[in-house]
C-alpha cells in the first residue's frame, strides 16, 4: 500500500503503527522512486486477524485505526487511544484462534 498520499514514508508509517500496537512492515511498492533505503509503501498481512478468527467487523475497525494513525502519527495521545483499542479487540480473540490450535 503506497502511503505517500499521506505525507509519509513506508518506515514512518511501519514505525506510527507499531506505537499503536498494529504491526506490519516497511514494503518497496512497484515503481518506487524513493532514495535508496527509504520505501514508499507497507505491506498488509492478514495471517494474525485469520488465525484469531477475526472477521469483516474487525478488519474494518482495524483500517480505521490504521487511517488514523497515518493521520494522526506524531500525536502521542492518539497513538495511546488506539493502542488500547487494539489491545482490547485482541483480547476477544485468542491467538490459537477459535480451536484453540495455531
Amino acid at each position: 500500500m503506497d502511503v505517500t498520499p499521506r505525507g509519509l514514508d513506508g518506515r514512518t508509517a511501519e514505525q506510527a503503527l507499531e506505537s499503536a500496537g498494529i504491526v506490519l512492515n516497511q514494503n518497496v511498492i512497484p515503481g518506487d522512486e524513493n532514495r535508496k533505503g527509504a520505501v514508499s509503501g507497507i505491506r498488509l498481512g492478514t495471517a494474525g486477524v485469520s488465525a484469531r478468527g477475526m472477521g469483516t467487523k474487525e478488519v474494518e475497525m482495524i483500517a480505521e485505526w490504521m487511517a488514523r494513525v497515518m493521520v494522526d502519527h506524531r500525536d502521542s495521545r492518539v497513538l495511546e487511544e488506539i493502542r488500547r483499542e487494539v489491545a482490547s479487540l485482541c483480547s476477544q480473540f485468542s491467538v490459537y484462534g477459535k480451536n484453540g490450535r495455531l
